[in-house]
């Protein structure tokens, strides 16, 4: 959620000077200006994010913008307003360090971590010429037992049904009832004829 008011401008002639005094600040100087600056990249930062990428989370575009505004403080000193031929260039070089940043964290930096995630390897204690463990015995399936346990839940589903039938306004067949129990009879039968 921006909070940036829309014809409101957050950036003039005195965060321009303020990126031109962070060139030639001693560290007590640059701290006022850190302070100066930061309302106004705040603003920035959000409306790139907003504009420019999809970022699901008001917490996870905190931690976007901090971290961005960090990278460009690192960055600011690469700033020449001698080289700038037009009034906002701090503006621009700002804007652009922001975006950059954005886009390696949220656009390439995702896939170089997939293709990592990709290359897993899988080491394994045993030798390749190992063969896994046969068991010779196999557990009795007891269909006795199966076959009852399904017949109980058959008479369960139908009395549930027949409750149903009373109990409905307008004599209306609840299909579920009908299915659950044509499940459970094709159950048995399967059971009856394949063990």
């Amino acid at each position: 959620m921006s909070t940036h008011v829309r014809g409101k401008q957050y950036w003039g002639e005195k965060q321009e000077r303020l990126c031109q005094q962070w060139l030639s600040a001693d560290t007590k100087q640059q701290f006022q200006i850190y302070k100066g600056l930061l309302p106004a990249l705040n603003q920035m930062s959000e409306m790139i994010m907003n504009r420019y990428f999809a970022v699901p989370t008001s917490q996870r575009q905190t931690e976007l913008k901090k971290d961005a505004i960090q990278e460009l403080f690192l960055k600011l000193h690469l700033y020449h307003p001698d080289k700038v031929k037009n009034k906002n260039g701090a503006y621009s070089f700002c804007s652009m360090i922001i975006k950059h940043y954005l886009y390696e964290v949220l656009v390439a930096q995702p896939t170089w971590v997939k293709q990592i995630e990709k290359r897993f390897v899988y080491i394994d204690e045993y030798d390749e010429y190992v063969k896994p463990l046969e068991y010779a015995e196999k557990p009795e399936i007891d269909f006795n037992a199966l076959l009852s346990h399904f017949k109980t839940l058959k008479l369960k589903v139908e009395r549930e049904y027949a409750k149903a039938l009373k109990n409905a306004k307008r004599k209306v067949i609840p299909k579920k009832y009908k299915h659950k129990i044509e499940i459970i009879e094709l159950t048995c039968e399967f059971i009856e004829k394949f063990d």
